[in-house]
């Protein structure tokens, strides 16, 4: 057993022993036990309709445990007779328990209450707090926990998160315990009660993405013992309490996306443990308010998309103790600060897509620079010459075509990322170091034989080479070829050598057959995409329409698992076409496929378990379940051939 971020861990085996002791309380009869913990077991009691045995002290209903398939309702008197139940778990199952009839009963000695999707809008009104030291309900139905006022004296962690419909919490004026409190995603919670201001003891509070929230109690501002406060997202915070005392316990600081803010509070206190700012995404904000100079500790600070900031003032010299900056996307800054120069800890710095950026400040050198990030810094047009210990210099979509002989005695450095440059054939020193290599021109035909000397090239990227005829050898340690949209492209003059290697050619509708051919045959970790219509005869089975095949094995003795490569066709008959990524599945194989193209073949291997001499291959498309709306992509065909 052993401790981890706050939980007891303990091996699989002490588990399955734990589980074998309490079936052996009772065997035939689940309902003298004092723990439930079989899925099975528990929906035959929780659907009684007589009520249950009083011994119960604790039900663990896992499900993605084994046995539980369907959809089922709980007796409004499931809970009726356990008097004594201390532990109730219901983890997952989105919507596969439904309460028709509400419940009548919960017992009053309850110390964790932890059961996602709850379906109910509101707990039962003989619900009893008093003993409750945890509370979670993700997920939930939830328009309030109950009515009126429950004493929770003991109450220390209260996780109400992606309960969508949550419009008001209770009185917390009892709760003076409490350490932790997370509304994730509750986008319906319009305000906190001002009786929060008793929770003295509160640690963390999580206010991620409620995006109806308009204002936060003045207590916020003077919860000295608080360590995460966490406002990303909230959308319709106008203004802020004001920040006073002494928060030496605050560690983590989030206001990212507070976009109708007007201005940002005072901050008048002691943060000297103040370690992650982010100021992300404020839209108002047009310079960094001072009192940032005085977080002299900080070890991120993020600043990204802060679309109107044109400099970054001197005072962010001053936290020297700074290990990540992060400016990507800040679109009208022009310079930084010569300060920085200061910021010898600093290991990671991202400008990314900081489009007005020409340069940065010379004469300094960062000993701890690890990652220097200006992608799309298209205005940048001279190489950094701030740390001489880089490990990773991005320089994809800037104005930068040479690397100078300098970086020959950079020892440390081992991925450099560009875009393509004929002047970088002048510039063999940097060609055991380029890692990625972007190519972005309309205009050329064919690539130089000489990219096949990068060494260490991992990813090369055609985009929109849209007079790209043929593709010449590449580099063995290319694991990840992207070229998208290279419309002319007939010929691959090259051989894929990495077992680990992602192809992608969509919308390449010129490739000859000995193109297509070695695309399909070739191993990949991932996948490969090129433009058909349906599966290739290479597939030795197929089905034509459907999601599912079957293929019958003659193999004696049977094998344990086997390989076979498979083919899909993704179709798609709506004209909705916003869902841009999907998982494919089948069996223990999960694909996640990006950039959805319709007439196009997805290739990739499955693993399959044999138990019997018939193989059943279901693909399935499904989206994260966080997704928004409908995903209209479905299987059209697929294949799958055995690979030997």
């Amino acid at each position: 057993m052993s401790i981890e971020h706050g939980s007891i861990t303990m091996h699989n085996l002490l588990v399955q022993l734990g589980r074998y002791i309490v079936r052996k309380q009772s065997v035939r009869k689940p309902g003298k036990r004092l723990y439930l913990v079989d899925s099975r077991e528990i929906c035959e009691i929780l659907t009684d309709d007589v009520g249950a045995s009083r011994r119960f002290i604790g039900i663990n209903f896992d499900f993605d445990m084994k046995g539980v398939n369907e959809k089922f309702n709980i007796s409004e008197r499931a809970f009726q007779g356990m008097t004594n139940l201390q532990f109730l778990k219901f983890q997952g199952g989105n919507n596969t328990i439904d309460l028709p009839c509400g419940l009548e009963y919960m017992s009053r000695n309850l110390r964790l209450l932890q059961w996602s999707f709850f379906p109910m809008s509101c707990l039962p009104p003989i619900f009893n707090s008093g003993l409750l030291i945890e509370i979670e309900l993700r997920h939930s139905k939830l328009d309030k926990l109950w009515e009126g006022i429950e004493p929770l004296p003991n109450l220390k962690w209260m996780d109400l998160s992606s309960s969508q419909n949550l419009k008001e919490l209770p009185d917390l004026s009892t709760a003076t315990n409490l350490l932790e409190l997370d509304l994730r995603d509750c986008s319906s919670l319009v305000k906190l009660p001002s009786t929060i201001g008793y929770t003295k003891n509160l640690q963390k509070l999580n206010l991620c993405g409620c995006s109806s929230l308009i204002s936060l109690p003045s207590f916020i501002g003077t919860s000295t013992n608080l360590q995460i406060l966490n406002l990303r997202g909230c959308s319709s915070l106008v203004e802020l309490p004001s920040f006073y005392g002494n928060f030496i316990n605050l560690s983590e600081l989030n206001l990212s996306g507070l976009s109708s803010l007007v201005e940002l509070s005072s901050f008048d206190g002691n943060f000297i443990n103040l370690r992650t700012l982010n100021l992300s995404r404020l839209s108002s904000l047009v310079e960094l308010p001072s009192f940032v100079g005085n977080f002299i500790n900080l070890r991120t600070l993020s600043l990204s998309r802060l679309l109107n900031l044109v400099e970054l003032p001197s005072f962010v010299g001053n936290a020297t103790n700074l290990e990540m900056l992060d400016l990507s996307y800040c679109s009208s800054l022009v310079e930084l600060p010569f300060s920085i120069g200061n910021l010898q800890k600093l290991q990671t710095l991202s400008l990314y897509g900081c489009s007005k950026l020409e340069f940065l400040p010379t004469d300094i050198n960062l000993e701890s620079l690890d990652i220097l990030e200006l992608t799309n810094c298209l205005l940048f047009k001279f190489f950094p010459d701030i740390s001489t210990n880089l490990r990773t210099l991005n320089l994809r979509g800037t104005a930068i075509e040479e690397v100078p002989s300098s970086i020959e005695s950079w020892s440390r450095l081992n991925d450099l990322r560009m875009t393509y440059s004929v002047k970088l054939k002048e510039c063999p020193h940097a060609f055991d170091v380029i890692t990625e290599l972007d190519v972005d021109d309309k205009g050329i035909q064919e690539l130089p034989p000489w990219i096949n000397r990068f060494s260490r090239l991992k990813s090369l990227k055609l985009i929109r080479c849209k007079k790209l005829v043929s593709l010449p050898q590449i580099p063995d340690a290319t694991h990840n070829i992207v070229a998208e949209d290279c419309e002319s492209l007939e010929t691959l003059d090259c051989s894929f050598q990495n077992p680990n290697i992602s192809l992608n050619f969509a919308k390449c509708f010129k490739l000859n057959q000995e193109a297509r051919d070695l695309i399909i045959r070739t191993r990949t970790s991932e996948y490969a995409v090129l433009p058909g219509g349906e599966v290739p005869s290479y597939f030795t089975h197929r089905a034509t329409t459907g999601d599912s095949l079957t293929v019958k094995l003659n193999e004696k003795p049977l094998p344990t698992s086997m390989r076979f490569k498979a083919c899909i066709l993704l179709v798609n008959e709506s004209d909705d076409e916003t869902c841009f990524h999907v998982y494919v599945t089948c069996q223990k194989t999960n694909k996640l496929l990006y950039g959805l193209f319709k007439e196009h073949l997805y290739i990739f291997e499955v693993e399959m378990d044999v138990t019997t001499s018939e193989l059943i291959f279901e693909f399935k498309v499904r989206q994260d379940d966080w997704a928004i709306g409908q995903c209209n992509w479905k299987i059209g065909q697929c294949g799958v051939i055995q690979l030997l």
